[in-house]
């Protein structure tokens, strides 16, 4: 069983040395078996420094705060859903979710997060989930492979082993209760 990390879209047909790749994505890959393993959810999060400083809103009055853009627009599918009306612009745009989580977590503004991107900071307190709302993502979380790894024995415990891991932390990214902190020894 081969795996390789890569944010390149992994093409099975030229590198048959790959038998199976994590994409985030809308699922459905022609001539490939995905498996999916959680989806992803978006919820309004901010700095517990932006919140002294703005106070923690409401829904209604979400649009007030500064609130930063994302590159799929996302705030419009958000306030249409939950309601209120988005701002006129945004205080900066950002078209990777990793940089507009680490932009909410300084301060700058308001982002519209994914869940599974800002647990790992709320859990150290530098982001805040605002609302128990979340919107569900038009992305989900799959392993892939191609049929010619469907067989391999490592890949079936892989797998099996996988989709066990991926229910446990699915439920615990999309919780919107920080992470309980684990005691140092000593």
């Amino acid at each position: 069983l081969n795996l390789q990390s890569s944010a390149a879209v992994v093409d099975f047909a030229r590198d048959p040395g790959v038998d199976a790749a994590l994409r985030f994505g809308p699922g459905g890959w022609p001539g490939l078996q995905a498996v999916h393993l959680f989806d992803d959810w978006l919820t309004p999060t901010a700095s517990p420094r932006l919140l002294r400083r703005h106070g923690r809103p409401k829904l209604s009055n979400l649009s007030s705060l500064p609130l930063l853009g994302d590159a799929g627009n996302r705030w419009q599918m958000w306030f249409r859903e939950f309601g209120g009306k988005p701002p006129a612009r945004y205080v900066a745009g950002f078209n990777d979710s990793e940089t507009l989580h680490r932009a909410a977590a300084e301060g700058l503004g308001v982002a519209l997060g994914r869940m599974t991107l800002a647990r790992p900071l709320v859990d150290a307190g530098r982001l805040r989930f605002l609302f128990p709302e979340r919107l569900k993502s038009d992305y989900s979380h799959y392993l892939v492979y191609p049929e010619r790894s469907q067989r391999h024995p490592a890949l079936k415990v892989f797998r099996e082993w996988l989709v066990g891991e991926a229910a446990d932390y699915g439920t615990a990214a999309t919780s919107l209760h920080p992470a309980p902190r684990k005691r140092r020894p000593g």
